[in-house]
C-alpha cells in the first residue's frame, strides 16, 4: 500500500511538473510590466506599448516595429472595483502582461530594459520581468535569502543571478557554480563566508 501511494505521488508530481513546463512554454514570448500608471495606455494597450517601448528604451534597439499580439492588466482592481486610474503614489497600479508576436522582440526588450537601468513614468518606477507561472516564481523565490547573503559578502570577483528556469548561477574567481536547490547554495555561501573570515567549517561549528 505504501509503495503504491509513493508511486502515485511520484506520478502526480511528474504530471504537475509537465503542466508547469507547458504553462511556461506558453508564456515564452510574454513580458510582465510592473509600475505603469493606470490608464496611461489610453484605449488600446497594444498600440500604446508598441510606441512607448521603443521610445523609452531606444529606437536603435528595435530595427523592426514591435508587434504585440495582446496585452492586458492583471491583479486587483482599485477604486471600488473600477480601473479609473488613480494617480495616488501610495496605490500600486496593476501589472501589465503582454505577448509579443516574435520571441526575438521579447529578448530585445529585456536586454534594452537591462541596459537602460531605471525607467520612470510620471514619477513611478517601471520594471520589465519575464512572465512566469506561479509555481516557477515560488521556486525562484526560494533563492531570495541566498542572493541577499551573497550581496552581503561584498566580494569584488563575485557575480550571481538566476537563469531559466530556476537555477542560481554563481561565478567567483573565474569559476562557475550552478545550484538547483537553495539548500546547496546556502551551504556554498557559508563556505565563502568562512573563507573570508579565515575560519574553517569545523571552527564555525
Amino acid at each position: 500500500m505504501g509503495a503504491q501511494t509513493s508511486l502515485t505521488t511520484a506520478r502526480v508530481e511528474e504530471l504537475l511538473r509537465k503542466v508547469d513546463d507547458l504553462e511556461n512554454r506558453a508564456r515564452r514570448s510574454n513580458i510582465r510590466l510592473v509600475g505603469l500608471p493606470e490608464s496611461k495606455e489610453g484605449l488600446d494597450m497594444c498600440v500604446f506599448l508598441e510606441r512607448w517601448i521603443p521610445t523609452t528604451l531606444g529606437e536603435r534597439n528595435f530595427p523592426q516595429p514591435l508587434v504585440i499580439e495582446r496585452a492586458h492588466r492583471v491583479g486587483r482592481m482599485w477604486n471600488n472595483g473600477t480601473a479609473s486610474g488613480s494617480q495616488d503614489p501610495t496605490v500600486r497600479p496593476r501589472a501589465v502582461v503582454m505577448k509579443l508576436l516574435n520571441y526575438a522582440d521579447k529578448v530585445r526588450i529585456m536586454n534594452a530594459a537591462r541596459s537602460a537601468g531605471n525607467v520612470f513614468v510620471d514619477g513611478r518606477k517601471v520594471m520589465f520581468f519575464p512572465d512566469l507561472s506561479s509555481e516557477l516564481l515560488k521556486k525562484r523565490k526560494l533563492f531570495d535569502a541566498v542572493k541577499r547573503d551573497l550581496a552581503g559578502l561584498k566580494l569584488q570577483d563575485l557575480r550571481y543571478g538566476l537563469v531559466h528556469p530556476a537555477t542560481l548561477l554563481v561565478t567567483i574567481r573565474g569559476r562557475r557554480h550552478t545550484f538547483e536547490k537553495a539548500e546547496a547554495a546556502e551551504t556554498f555561501v557559508r563556505r565563502l563566508r568562512q573563507e573570508r573570515s579565515g575560519t574553517s567549517a569545523e571552527d564555525a561549528e
